[in-house]
């Protein structure tokens, strides 16, 4: 009866410091120039690069000839499912099966601000779709343009000859060892 008292009194507690926990929004951009943001449970903080100008438009993206972009390469047009909403300032986003290509996915979004500073916006994805929200500080041009998805593989673990080489002996030795005790 105390364990079971105790055990309820430890998921009350869990329980309501799990409800305290807030999402954090990760704002990308310098907050004075147009920026966005999206919680911290859907993607990466920080953003992966933000700048002016455009991308997904084949050599001209300006995030992949970046400086950030190491390693990452645009899936939009092999992603199936994936899309966007968007209601004045604020939408949804979602990536597809892209997660089902890639080890890591990035979204990015591109705005219509009258060429004013920031137009895009990159973020590495934690979850398959999430919402964003877009504050346009100069208050110039359209709202969200298009979406952009982006992959990268990461490395993979791979056990080098030696560890192989270790636990085969070990291996052995068992095998010698339990050999050893029954002939006693």
């Amino acid at each position: 009866m105390k364990f079971r008292v105790t055990g309820l009194v430890g998921l009350a507690v869990v329980m309501l410091l799990s409800s305290l926990a807030h999402a954090v929004p990760v704002i990308c951009s310098d907050p004075s120039l147009n920026n966005m943001s999206i919680e911290d449970s859907q993607v990466a903080n920080p953003c992966l690069d933000a700048g002016t100008g455009n991308i997904g438009n084949g050599q001209n993206d300006d995030f992949l000839n970046g400086g950030n972009a190491s390693g990452w390469t645009d899936i939009t047009s092999s992603v199936a499912g994936a899309g966007f909403t968007q209601g004045g300032n604020t939408g949804t986003w979602n990536v597809g099966d892209a997660f089902s290509l890639f080890d890591s996915v990035a979204i990015g979004f591109k705005f219509g601000t009258g060429n004013q500073a920031n137009e895009w916006f990159v973020y590495e994805a934690l979850i398959d779709s999430g919402t964003w929200m877009f504050n346009n500080v100069f208050n110039r041009g359209g709202g969200l343009s298009h979406i952009n998805i982006y992959g990268m593989d990461a490395p993979r673990d791979v056990p080098e000859p030696g560890t192989l080489g270790l636990f085969a002996i070990a291996l052995l030795g068992l095998a010698l060892r339990q050999r050893l005790l029954r002939t006693r």
